[in-house]
């Protein structure tokens, strides 16, 4: 598993309190536009990471498809529509794409992230 070493903390450190210090300047201490200029930026950082929401959700689809409705970690039978699934991925760093997520009920993915220690 790659980790940041001290000089990628600290670069992101220092990226962190310039957009901080421009966030604050372009509020012009107005609190409701800083939290809604915050919003923005994460959820647009999180766009990187994770798609779109419409991605995913079409991605969901597909997966449910291919795996002929089926959760990938138990085989038992996904609810229609995918409701109460969640789409998995094998590495996170490679993101919400078809060859790197498997659909899963939610509690199937909430039982194999308490057995790795994260939650």
């Amino acid at each position: 598993m790659a980790v940041l070493d001290e000089d990628d903390r600290t670069w992101a450190l220092e990226l962190l309190i310039k957009i901080r210090t421009e966030l604050n300047a372009r509020s012009s201490e107005n609190k409701l536009r800083l939290h809604y200029l915050r919003r923005y930026v994460v959820r647009n950082l999180g766009y990187d990471e994770k798609s779109t929401p419409a991605h995913r959700k079409a991605l969901k689809q597909r997966k449910m498809k291919i795996q002929d409705g089926k959760c990938a970690l138990c085989g038992g039978d996904l609810p229609d529509g995918g409701a109460y699934s969640v789409l998995d991925r094998l590495q996170a760093h490679l993101g919400y794409i078809d060859e790197n997520v498997q659909l899963v009920h939610a509690n199937c993915d909430y039982k194999q992230q308490a057995a790795k220690g994260y939650t």
